[in-house]
């Protein structure tokens, strides 16, 4: 898997061993849990578990949040290795990703003789992506949006015109806001594909991540030990990265820790990327989060204590009866959902009915 994953495995089996040595004197528990499926790819297989019941959302966390894996616990960390320069980033933040599939549906009819009996649903799903590609550069640079469509289907031979093509596109961005902004960007293109061909989408929207922000005092924490252990010219401060993680959707409900170290060569995710010094990419986040835990842990847990009674000052601003969990839940159910829309027609049908 070309993202280091397995040194993020490695990293939490170490810091184990280190916590272990000191626990007698540590006020407090400390889960160790290896969260399967964090990447967001065999969307489709993961749509069928979810329609089945065997699982409750796309991705690791968000699924295992759902079944309440979570419940028991205040706060989370993890380390991930990258190729950047510094040996350590602390602060960084992701944007948000939804995950939309588009069926278009027309008619098919033979490609050579009779094409004008056709409906042509590959030019619908082509126009989609077209009318996606000319809207780019009216998305705010502050906003961070990537949209990024495959097409997965476009019909099934040459010489007949196809009535099916499916597109799978992801959204990336920032905030909330800017997710749904591009969300509807998406949709407009996908009913303009449509209606120029006079087809019929079927668009199936799923949340993937919620953007990923770090709990700013955990972020203090890891610097201070960051900067004990490797100097403060090893320390770079926090980015935002285009990508996302599922560790977002912990970070709606709890206090996260999600710094990156060195360690590898190469682009993530694509076939030259390795981890090539493990002593960067296990050992060294392995020691750091090992402080990091101890400093939370000693002295009646009074760090770990203080982390979550700034994180309640922070939100009390905003009043809200519903648990952290629930609100969770209404993020996500607020962006799923089913819409049909009839280009021969040029009306949209959804859970809501016609707009």
């Amino acid at each position: 898997h070309a993202c280091g994953h397995h040194a993020q495995v490695a990293s939490m089996i170490g810091a184990a061993v280190g916590l272990a040595a000191v626990r007698q004197h540590l006020d407090g528990d400390v889960a160790l849990l290896a969260v399967p499926a964090e990447e967001s790819v065999e969307l489709e297989w993961r749509r069928e578990r979810v329609r089945a019941g065997d699982l409750k959302h796309l991705v690791g966390k968000a699924d295992l949040l759902a079944r309440g894996a979570f419940d028991d616990v205040d706060m989370a960390m993890l380390c991930h290795t990258s190729g950047q320069p510094t040996r350590l980033s602390v602060g960084d933040s992701h944007n948000g990703s939804v995950v939309k599939r588009i069926v278009f549906t027309g008619r098919a009819s033979h490609a050579g003789s009779s094409p004008w009996h056709g409906v042509n649903a590959l030019k619908a799903a082509t126009l989609a992506i077209s009318a996606i590609d000319a809207q780019r550069d009216t998305f705010r640079d502050e906003d961070a949006v990537r949209v990024n469509a495959v097409l997965l289907h476009g019909g099934d031979a040459p010489t007949a015109v196809p009535d099916r093509a499916e597109l799978e596109v992801v959204i990336r961005a920032r905030t909330l806001d800017a997710l749904r902004g591009a969300c509807a960007t998406v949709d407009r293109a996908a009913r303009a594909g449509a209606v120029a061909l006079g087809a019929r989408a079927t668009t199936e929207t799923t949340l993937n991540y919620l953007p990923h922000h770090q709990d700013p005092a955990l972020v203090e924490v890891a610097r201070t030990n960051g900067t004990a252990l490797f100097g403060p010219g090893a320390v770079a401060a926090g980015r935002h990265l285009g990508a996302s993680t599922d560790m977002g959707d912990l970070g709606a409900v709890m206090p996260v820790l999600h710094p990156f170290t060195a360690g590898a060569t190469g682009d993530a995710h694509s076939v030259d990327y390795a981890v090539t010094d493990h002593v960067l990419a296990a050992l060294e986040p392995a020691v750091l989060m090992t402080w990091c835990v101890i400093d939370l842990l000693v002295d009646g847990a009074a760090g770990a204590h203080d982390v979550l009674a700034r994180r309640e000052r922070r939100t009390a601003a905003e009043p809200d009866e519903r648990t952290a969990a629930d609100r969770y839940s209404d993020l996500r159910a607020g962006f799923d959902g089913l819409t049909h829309y009839d280009g021969t027609h040029d009306t949209v049908r959804g859970t809501e009915g016609e707009l």
